[in-house]
């Protein structure tokens, strides 16, 4: 049985927390002792927490500490790179983790983001992440935006190229695919792939898609004029309102954001007439551009209403801030636990947790890489400690050696050389 998974993936924005929640959900109804670490952050600010490692600790309870759940931040990965100090980047992510594995029954551990540049690096570093943990890898591909075939060849190409990288795998999910093509992907990945490797297909959800008016709000640092106790409205599609207002009104849809100027007071109204309609869809807030707000009498009137729906002013022009609000990407943070708990679901829903299960179990990691054996012959030192006198005490690369050695704390240690 292995005690441990890599949820990797190879390319940016694959839904893989949704795998990481339900994953540890699935776990935490066999054993409590369950672990999470993600080796590779892309919190940059060392004053705030990074919001998806802080969810994962928070919603579970797990009690691992935030500290220890990763090693590094993206950027100082990649320095490592640049400086060519990939071994000891894998040294202190092996002694992070076994650390952390000490305590637990088992380990969820979850690859990085591939956000900006260095993703060739990227990929290498999951891999060798993985295969020196001894975790085998459970693959997310996004099937956003891509037809069955793409979908389909996305999953095979990275699953051949962590099986060249000597990693193995234990199944391959699709996620967020175009319902319609879900069952064919499935079928096509199930005749491709080997009947050992567990194969699930998620389609498209777009209630964990969808932005928040909190996450857009965020995102274009807007200042919330009214509605705050609806920042949890859900936004799956925007408009501008630049049209008469009987136009304006046959484009409302369900959870629609609406972005125009303060001064379209007919829009404004009209929107949050149609909110309280019966004949109309659900309006989810307001966007107001350009810094220009309503006449005093239109606030004074909005101020009157019972319910006011959120309306939010940037200080940017409605094509900036439509670009902006397309550009935004939904994260699953610890505020949002619809979303958590929607994502848990969802994870229920498509993968066969029996068959997980079972893998699970079975499952027998093969090999030990260097890297982990310096690690285990270190660890043994350590608890056996033994007392060594070196003759060659004015040699350099004995020198050097001690250094080295005093640095792990592996062995007490005596030169011999002539007095200064």
């Amino acid at each position: 049985m292995t005690k441990n998974i890599f949820i990797a993936s190879a390319e940016p924005y694959t839904g893989k927390s949704v795998i990481a929640f339900g994953m540890i959900n699935m776990l935490l109804a066999k054993t409590q002792k369950v672990g999470y670490f993600k080796p590779i952050i892309a919190q940059e600010d060392p004053s705030q927490k990074d919001e998806h490692v802080e969810a994962m600790i928070d919603y579970f309870s797990l009690p691992v500490n935030y500290e220890d759940a990763y090693a590094f931040t993206r950027q100082e990965m990649l320095h490592q790179a640049d400086n060519e100090a990939t071994g000891e980047l894998l040294n202190t992510i092996i002694s992070k983790y076994k650390k952390l594995e000490d305590n637990y029954d088992f380990t969820v551990i979850e690859g990085s983001d591939f956000l900006g540049e260095g993703i060739a690096f990227e990929f290498e570093s999951n891999a060798l992440m993985a295969k020196n943990l001894g975790a085998p890898v459970l693959i997310v591909v996004s099937g956003k935006g891509k037809t069955a075939s793409q979908a389909f060849k996305t999953a095979i190409n990275i699953y051949r190229n962590f099986l060249m990288r000597d990693v193995q795998v234990l199944g391959v999910v699709a996620n967020m695919v175009n319902p319609d093509e879900a069952e064919r992907i499935k079928q096509a990945l199930t005749n491709q792939l080997p009947a050992e490797l567990l194969i699930a297909v998620i389609p498209m959800e777009s209630g964990l898609q969808s932005p928040t008016m909190k996450e857009i709000t965020a995102a274009l640092n807007a200042e919330v004029l009214f509605g705050a106790d609806l920042m949890d409205n859900q936004v799956d599609n925007f408009v501008t309102g630049a049209m008469m207002l009987p136009n304006f009104l046959r484009h409302i849809k369900d959870n629609l954001l609406i972005v125009t100027p303060g001064d379209r007071g007919d829009i404004i109204i009209g929107s949050l007439q149609a909110n309280l309609s019966a004949n109309y869809p659900k309006i989810a807030g307001i966007v107001l551009t350009a810094g220009s707000l309503p006449d005093e009498p239109m606030i004074k009137l909005i101020e009157g209403l019972q319910t006011i729906i959120p309306i939010i002013s940037v200080q940017k022009g409605t094509f900036e801030t439509t670009t902006a609000i397309g550009a935004i990407h939904s994260k699953i943070t610890i505020d949002n636990r619809k979303k958590i708990e929607l994502a848990i679901d969802i994870f229920e829903r498509y993968v066969d947790l029996k068959a997980l299960d079972d893998k699970i179990i079975t499952f027998n990691y093969e090999g030990i890489t260097p890297h982990m054996f310096q690690y285990q012959l270190v660890k043994w030192a350590k608890s056996q400690k033994r007392h060594i006198v070196l003759p060659e005490g004015n040699d350099d690369r004995i020198l050097k050696a001690v250094e080295k050695l005093i640095a792990q704390d592996i062995v007490e240690i005596t030169l011999l050389g002539d007095p200064l």
